[in-house]
């Protein structure tokens, strides 16, 4: 659309004395304005959707080192005390 909006402004432009003949008068300041903010909110959107999938991966890495480090903890406990007092350790019945 970005592109087609620029031909489009262009082609007025080019064209103005032909259309004002005919009384067309269209902004074409005002095409570009709006092409210049849709560039600018595609590039901001962009660089959220980048921050955004940082994020994502540092969940998910955090996450899985605390599954790990959960079941690093639990095996000491479970190795060492029988299924009943598990529930004390604030472990499950599940093997």
């Amino acid at each position: 659309m970005l592109s087609k909006s620029e031909m489009l402004a262009e082609g007025i432009s080019r064209n103005a004395k032909e259309l004002a003949s005919k009384n067309i008068h269209i902004n074409t300041d005002k095409i570009l304005s709006l092409r210049k903010e849709l560039e600018s909110a595609a590039q901001k959107q962009e660089s959220a959707e980048m921050q955004l999938t940082e994020a994502r991966e540092k969940a998910h890495r955090a996450l899985d080192e605390l599954k790990q480090y959960c079941m690093d903890a639990k095996l000491p406990i479970k190795q060492n005390y029988l299924v009943d007092s598990w529930p004390r350790f604030g472990l499950s019945d599940k093997r």
